[in-house]
């Protein structure tokens, strides 16, 4: 199965009607899951603050957030649309 099939059959199983009653669905669709993005945990996730294309700090979110005094939602937006905030930082994934 390529990618895209797989992510068509995710959705397709999130949105069936049986999803919260029926066992076997939500198994199929957590394993199509981590097997499409992986089993990690966001929480412990490392992301680079960088300040001129320099890392200046690397931490998990919840210690990123409290260092930079963002919330999570507003770190989590930053990182996803790679833009800088007021201060010029900006926040990436590390890989």
């Amino acid at each position: 199965m390529n990618k895209v099939y797989k992510r068509q059959l995710l959705i397709y199983l999130a949105n069936h009607p049986d999803f919260t009653s029926n066992a076997e669905i939500r198994e199929e669709w957590k394993r199509l899951r981590d097997e499409l993005y992986g089993a990690f945990d966001i929480e412990k996730r490392l992301i680079e603050v960088l300040y001129n294309d320099e890392v200046i700090f690397t931490a998990v979110r919840s210690k990123v957030c409290e260092k930079c005094i963002k919330a999570q939602n507003t770190i989590d937006a930053l990182i996803r649309n790679g833009t800088k905030d007021i201060q010029g930082r900006t926040y990436r994934w590390k890989k």
